[in-house]
């Protein structure tokens, strides 16, 4: 898969399904409380702050624990032959 820098690769049916399925199996290898925080923040687009109201939990603390869940997700999907392609990164 290749393209111009700055480019946006395009993607075939067929990797688009296995980038879809890595992504999925990321997201199920999280703990219950890290991927509620996902769907919180990203699926159903709370705010820190609302979520702070709701949980009784310091958005700060939050904040923080969001960013070590993406910097879990990362580092799994960076793990991943497909992504990597998709990347442009070298596979090992």
């Amino acid at each position: 898969m290749e393209t111009v820098p700055g480019g946006v690769p395009t993607v075939s049916t067929e990797e688009g399904h296995a980038l879809s399925d890595a992504i999925d199996e990321t997201l199920q290898a999280l703990a219950p409380e890290q991927l509620w925080l996902v769907d919180m923040l990203v699926y159903a687009r709370l705010s820190l702050r609302f979520l702070a109201i709701v949980t009784g939990i310091p958005k700060t603390t939050l904040a923080r624990r969001r960013d070590a869940i993406y910097a879990d997700i990362a580092e799994i999907l960076l793990e991943k032959d497909v992504v990597r392609e998709y990347l442009g990164i070298a596979t090992d």
